[in-house]
């Protein structure tokens, strides 16, 4: 699947048994509150970009570091490892390389993916790197330097042929992590299956990934419904309790995902936005993604913020 600017065709993917589900489940857990790691340390470190590293705003560059916010329950782009403590992921091997092109220590925190721009609002945290769609409305709040892309998924338990698109959702129950564009393509979807005349989508909202995930092991739900990045490792950490099905997708805005930062803060989005063109430029952006299996779901290297060329 190649969304890079266009959409594939509906694809059903197969699953491999590569890990328990408990492991899965301890791997995404601490969603519920706010806990602070370091991401685990790249391999190979960068070199500092001085030109990137000088658009840096004053406080960062004497503080020396730059705090991340990230909700850690969405592998691959950002989990915690099998010690329950450090946050490893393609967002997390991003804000390290960020962090070595900027010349400054990375901090991640660990929040609900909804308290992530309140987090950035409140200053106690510079970035929020999660998976975060570039959607107008929060265009209000926050700016993004957009790095990657992503479709919606649904995620069922195996031999499940009835849901191969949105409309197959009406009336079942479908499982969610709140405050997500997924969570907002299930509302619309609701909506026109009602003006339909059929029963709505009952939606059931989870705080974390994994919760929703647990909901379709379960029997709660008949599907949650994820991005195809997240969904295909999902599947391959389910032991065979999970596969995946990519639905046409009529719903979803046309956007990036985006590193986010608060609107106020111009010279930060300059300097990540720098260091970012750096690291797709140098090879580092495309290493990341093929590390963590991103590649052909998510690439996007078109340099942009807010969705805009920049």
């Amino acid at each position: 699947m190649n969304i890079l600017r266009h959409r594939s065709p509906r694809t059903t993917y197969g699953y491999l048994a590569m890990a328990s589900a408990g492991t899965l489940l301890l791997a995404a857990c601490g969603s519920g509150g706010s806990t602070s790691a370091a991401p685990a340390e790249s391999s190979e470190k960068l070199d500092v970009d001085p030109a990137a590293a000088k658009l840096l705003p004053a406080d960062i560059k004497k503080a020396g570091v730059l705090r991340v916010a990230t909700d850690a329950t969405y592998p691959p782009f950002e989990y915690f490892d099998t010690d329950n403590k450090t946050i490893i992921g393609a967002d997390a091997d991003f804000a390290q390389a960020l962090g070595d092109v900027l010349g400054v220590k990375v901090t991640l925190t660990n929040v609900s993916f909804d308290g992530l721009i309140p987090t950035l609002d409140s200053g106690k945290a510079d970035l929020a790197a999660a998976g975060m769609a570039d959607k107008e409305e929060r265009r209000k709040l926050i700016t993004f330097v957009d790095y990657a892309r992503n479709d919606p998924a649904f995620l069922l338990k195996p031999g499940d042929t009835s849901i191969k698109t949105f409309a197959d959702l009406c009336g079942k129950n479908v499982a969610v992590q709140s405050a997500t564009s997924m969570a907002d393509n299930l509302v619309t979807q609701s909506k026109l299956c009602t003006d339909k005349g059929e029963k709505p989508v009952a939606i059931k909202e989870y705080k974390g990934q994994d919760q929703a995930i647990l909901a379709v092991q379960s029997g709660r739900a008949v599907a949650a419904v994820s991005t195809g990045g997240s969904g295909a490792y999902l599947v391959d950490q389910a032991q065979g309790q999970l596969e995946i099905v990519i639905p046409p997708d009529e719903l979803s805005e046309d956007v990036p995902l985006g590193l986010a930062v608060p609107k106020a803060d111009t010279e930060l989005v300059k300097a990540v936005h720098a260091a970012m063109a750096r690291l797709i430029d140098d090879g580092t952006y495309a290493k990341i993604m093929k590390k963590w299996g991103l590649t052909k779901c998510c690439s996007y290297t078109e340099k942009t913020v807010d969705n805009a060329k920049f």
